[in-house]
């Protein structure tokens, strides 16, 4: 059964969601636009872009001119050289960033750039896998036991980095954001596409964070 959203122009097969396969997505989707208000900006939206958010503009590395219905435009980045944003400062209300900055490797242009482009007082949304969850555990183990480590993960297109809960926290108040909101979001079946959703944060395979900037007119 495919997910029936108010549009589904621009929507790849690979962005609709049935009621187990990528459903977990789906309701991470839903709670990142819940926690969104005003104007959006929503990093790396391509491969998920979100029916639940209004008022959104994308970035991406990606160029499409086939958007999906509720964004109003999408700019493109060079990810060789992404920085500064196309964007005037304290321009936006929102910025999503769904499972990206474990991608990202400058970290601190990364931030320093959402705040830019962030309102004082606006939110930042950011999801991203929980390494501590038991299923990732359990993947960790399998491949240590069975002698299936990947020494060239990162040429492999694996993540640059992960990140407790804890140290997203500090990481965030670095930056001058303080969160206000940590959930979880859904249980994938190691393996496979089964995705259940569930908000307890210690053992989902992934996290949601919501933060306020603070940053100083």
């Amino acid at each position: 059964m495919i997910t029936k959203f108010p549009s589904e122009i621009g929507w790849t097969e690979n962005q609709k969601y049935t009621l187990l396969y990528k459903w977990g997505i789906r309701y991470r989707l839903k709670r990142i636009g819940y926690h969104s208000r005003g104007k959006v900006l929503d990093i790396g939206w391509y491969q998920s872009p979100n029916p639940f958010l209004k008022n959104v503009v994308g970035l991406d590395a990606v160029a499409t001119e086939n958007l999906p219905y509720n964004y109003r435009s999408s700019l493109k980045i060079d990810l060789n050289n992404p920085y500064p944003y196309p964007f005037i400062d304290d321009c936006f209300d929102t910025v999503t960033a769904g499972e990206i900055i474990e991608h990202v490797t400058n970290l601190d242009s990364f931030l320093k750039e959402i705040s830019r482009v962030l309102k004082p007082g606006g939110k930042l949304i950011i999801s991203t896998p929980n390494p501590a969850s038991p299923v990732a555990t359990l993947v960790h183990f399998f491949k240590w036991f069975f002698k299936r480590v990947d020494f060239n993960y990162i040429l492999n297109g694996g993540h640059v980095q992960s990140f407790l809960f804890t140290e997203m926290i500090n990481l965030l108040n670095l930056y001058h954001f303080k969160p206000i909101k940590m959930e979880g979001t859904y249980i994938q079946i190691p393996f496979t596409n089964i995705q259940i959703p569930l908000n307890i944060q210690p053992i989902t395979y992934c996290t949601i964070y919501v933060a306020v900037n603070q940053k100083k007119v």
